[in-house]
C-alpha cells in the first residue's frame, strides 16, 4: 500500500518505520528530514494545511505518530498547548484531510496514559472508559480518541484504530531494561520490544474493518496484567517479548 507516515521521524516512528518500510511504499510528514529518506519527506508541521493535502493525496493508509512534545530537548509531552495542538488540534487534520481525500486507513499513536495509573490492571480493558484527568498528555490522548469517533461516524467507510501503546521501546533501550533485573521498574517490565512494536503496526494497517477500532497493547507476554484480548481477535497480535 502507499501509506505516509506523520510524525516519522521522532520516538515511535524510528522503531516502526523499518517495518512499515518492509512492506509499503512510504513517504513521511515530519519538522525534520527523516535521516536517509529526505527525499521522500515533507518538510512541514501537522498545522500546514496544504503540506498536509500533499501528504494524504493518493495514499492508501495514513499513519499518524506526531507525539506533541519532544521530551528530550523541547517543552516537554506536558506542554498544554503544545500536547492538545499536536494529538487534537493536528490529528483533527490529518484525519479530516485524509477522510475527504478518499484514505480509507488511519492508524493513530494513542497511550496507556489516558490511564490514570500507571499500571492499571487487567479490569482496564476497552471498554472501561479512561480516567486520566491531571495528566496533560494523558487527557489530550483521550480527546483525540473521541477525535477518531467523531470521524468514524462522518466517515463510517474509514477503517480508525487508535493503538493504546505502553512503552514502545528501541532495540537498545529494551535490552538495557531486560539486561539488569535491578532497573526492572513495575512499567519497564512490561514494556513493548520494537519487533512487536512493528508488527503490531503492520497489522493495524492492515485491518480492513470500517469503524474505529480502540485497542490495548503493551509488551506482557504472560497475560497476567494486561487484558489484550481484543489486540489478539481483532489484529491477530501478541506480544513476543521482543
Amino acid at each position: 500500500m502507499k501509506l505516509l507516515a506523520i510524525g516519522a521521524a521522532g520516538t515511535v516512528g524510528s522503531i516502526v518505520r523499518p517495518g512499515l518500510e518492509a512492506e509499503h511504499q512510504c513517504c513521511y510528514l515530519d519538522q525534520k528530514p527523516v535521516i536517509g529518506r529526505e527525499d521522500r519527506t515533507i518538510v512541514a508541521n501537522v498545522h500546514d494545511q496544504e503540506a498536509v493535502d500533499r501528504g494524504v493525496r493518493g495514499q492508501d493508509a495514513v499513519v499518524y505518530m506526531a507525539m506533541g512534545g519532544n521530551i528530550v530537548d523541547g517543552p516537554g509531552i506536558d506542554d498544554i498547548e503544545l500536547a492538545f495542538s499536536v494529538n487534537c488540534g493536528g490529528l483533527y487534520r490529518a484525519l479530516r484531510t485524509a477522510a475527504r481525500a478518499g484514505v480509507k486507513r488511519f492508524v493513530f499513536t494513542s497511550t496507556y496514559s489516558v490511564y490514570r495509573t500507571s499500571v492499571p490492571g487487567f479490569e482496564a480493558n476497552e471498554r472501561v472508559e479512561p480516567d486520566e484527568y491531571e495528566s496533560t498528555y494523558g487527557l489530550s490522548k483521550r480527546c483525540s480518541e473521541l477525535i477518531c469517533r467523531a470521524t468514524s461516524d462522518a466517515y463510517p467507510e474509514m477503517t480508525i484504530v487508535a493503538l493504546r501503546l505502553f512503552h514502545p521501546s528501541n532495540e537498545e533501550r529494551f535490552q538495557r531494561v531486560w539486561a539488569h533485573p535491578d532497573i526492572r521498574t513495575k512499567k519497564a517490565r512490561f514494556a513493548t520490544g520494537p519487533n512487536d512494536t512493528r508488527r503490531l503496526f503492520l497489522a493495524a494497517v492492515a485491518l480492513d474493518r470500517p469503524g474505529c477500532h480502540v485497542v490495548n497493547t503493551c509488551g506482557e507476554v504472560d497475560g497476567k496484567m494486561f487484558d489484550l484480548t481484543k489486540a489478539r481477535e481483532l489484529l491477530g497480535w501478541a506480544p513476543r517479548g521482543e
